[in-house]
């Protein structure tokens, strides 16, 4: 099920895409407050989806990411836990959106599967199933720039600019995000390349680990880690066009300003 968040006319909220209908949520019902059966949707009144304004599909408290989380991506040595950073909303941007580049700073982009959270988490028990704490997925490109005098790009400035956490447009929520290709490329050229079965950690022991340090909250977005370079890095210039393309999820296409 492909969920938006929409407007039209006087209407906002959330509703089902499908074939070009956009089915809404009854009034006061969001995709974090039921379980998403028919019964919780204006079944009768679909509207024509080219007539919506679209809108960016969550709006998180915080966006969560896995560094080094693919097999060759660095040269340091994996650890037994997820290596993990913080991305504030602010960074959060939808389709069609451009992004401006930092000025003296080195930007690029990377190519990560995106997690929502459906539910307040907080130390998820081991009789407890992951998946009822997953809304669903979508595509996402951690954009990163080098720190002032080369400081460690994992900090606040290199991950948090504005516009440094474009996403898809949609969330998928019946996907299966094992053995997926997943690319990134800069002007249409593959940039980078891997597949979502050789995470070194897999989605729920990413959120499981996570949920031990931090409460997480409906929306919040967890990026699971970019899959290694195929060529050297290149660096983002003005007018660069960015995409992030996984099997069985929509592409984003970001322009670089």
């Amino acid at each position: 099920m492909k969920i938006i968040r929409f407007k039209y006319n006087n209407l906002l909220g959330y509703g089902r895409l499908e074939g070009g209908v956009v089915t809404p949520l009854k009034d006061g019902n969001t995709p974090f407050n039921c379980d998403l059966s028919d019964e919780f949707f204006e079944n009768e009144s679909g509207l024509k989806f080219d007539d919506c304004d679209l809108l960016m599909p969550v709006n998180p408290s915080k966006v969560i990411g896995v560094a080094l989380n693919y097999p060759g991506v660095s040269n340091q040595k994996s650890s037994e836990t997820p290596l993990v950073f913080l991305k504030s909303s602010n960074a959060v941007v939808s389709l069609d959106t451009s992004v401006s580049l930092p000025r003296n700073l080195p930007t690029w982009g990377e190519a990560e599967l995106a997690v929502i959270i459906n539910k307040k988490i907080k130390k998820i028990s081991e009789s407890d199933k992951v998946e009822e704490y997953i809304l669903g997925y979508c595509v996402a490109n951690d954009v990163t720039c080098n720190n002032t005098d080369k400081r460690d790009h994992h900090l606040a400035l290199s991950k948090s600019q504005d516009g440094f956490c474009p996403i898809g447009s949609f969330i998928e929520t019946d996907y299966h995000y094992e053995n997926k290709i997943i690319r990134g490329y800069q002007n249409g050229e593959l940039i980078r390349e891997g597949n979502t079965s050789d995470m070194i950690f897999n989605i729920h022991q990413i959120i499981r680990y996570l949920s031990d340090s931090m409460t997480l909250l409906p929306g919040d977005i967890i990026l699971s880690g970019a899959p290694p370079r195929v060529r050297e890095k290149i660096y983002l210039s003005k007018n660069d066009i960015y995409t992030v393309s996984i099997e069985g999820l929509e592409e984003i296409h970001t322009k670089f300003i």
